[in-house]
C-alpha cells in the first residue's frame, strides 16, 4: 500500500487531456464530465480502500455510460466521451481522507 504523502506532491501533473480532433465535453453549469465523475468517485470511495488507477477505471465507466451530449446543433448531440488512462505509477497509490 502506498500512501499519498509529501513524496507524491506534484506527481499527478495532468488529469485531463483532449487529443487533437476530439472533444472534451463540459456542462456549462456543472463543469467537465470527467471532473464531475472524478468528484463522484472520490466521494463514493472515500472510506473504501481503492487504488487510484482502479478509481480512474470507475471514472471511465461513469463518463462512458452516464453522460451524453445535448447540443443545439444536431451533429453535436447524442455524443459520448471516454477518458484514456495512462499511468507510469510503479506502486499502488491510495488517496486517503485527512
Amino acid at each position: 500500500m502506498f500512501d499519498a504523502g509529501d513524496e507524491v506532491k506534484g506527481a499527478i501533473r495532468r488529469l485531463c487531456v483532449c487529443f487533437v480532433g476530439f472533444f472534451s465535453w463540459r456542462n456549462s453549469a456543472n463543469g467537465s464530465w470527467f471532473i464531475q465523475a472524478l468528484h463522484r468517485m472520490l466521494d463514493k470511495f472515500r472510506y473504501k480502500p481503492l487504488d487510484f488507477v482502479s478509481l480512474l477505471t470507475r471514472v471511465n465507466h461513469e463518463v462512458a455510460y452516464a453522460f451524453e451530449s445535448n447540443a443545439a446543433q444536431a451533429y453535436m448531440t447524442h455524443k459520448k466521451q471516454i477518458p484514456s488512462i495512462v499511468s507510469m505509477l510503479t506502486k499502488d497509490l491510495y488517496l486517503t481522507p485527512k
